[in-house]
């Protein structure tokens, strides 16, 4: 039977050889990596991630802007769905009214079983596009993790 004597790399002995020194000290490099390398990366990179989705953000919610309309058409009817969750959102013609402007139609999207003249909300472009919202924060958070 073998007797394990522990920190036998690193002591004096003339049968140590180049070899294993260079092997106990990249068991520690590996360990100390492993141990707090990787936990200080994820997180950096996790940082970073959450700085360019806070940034997209803020830059959609500086170019577009929210502007009320209403249902010109009824949407599709909510489906029943096993999981529960939140009902899809289907795109109909919306009447809308931007300040100073005449009455327009176009397409948006609204929840599921909205009825013609329900009201809505339309996020438009800077050129009067119909365009989707900007992200939530809770979506910048889901975007990081």
């Amino acid at each position: 039977m073998r007797t394990r004597v522990r920190g036998w790399r690193w002591r004096r002995n003339p049968l140590r050889r180049r070899s294993d020194v260079i092997e106990a000290w990249t068991t520690v490099i590996v360990a100390v990596l492993l141990c707090f390398g990787a936990p200080l990366a994820g997180t950096a990179v996790g940082w970073w991630a959450y700085g360019n989705a806070h940034a997209t953000q803020v830059t959609q919610r500086a170019q577009r802007h929210q502007v009320p309309a209403v249902l010109v058409e009824d949407a599709p009817a909510a489906v029943p769905s096993a999981q529960g969750g939140k009902q899809p959102l289907y795109q109909v013609k919306v009447r809308l009214t931007e300040p100073g402007k005449a009455p327009r139609t176009t397409l948006a999207q609204v929840q599921a079983g909205s009825r013609r003249g329900d009201p809505a909300e339309v996020w438009l472009d800077a050129k009067g596009h119909g365009v989707a919202p900007p992200p939530s924060d809770a979506a910048v958070w889901q975007h990081t993790l």
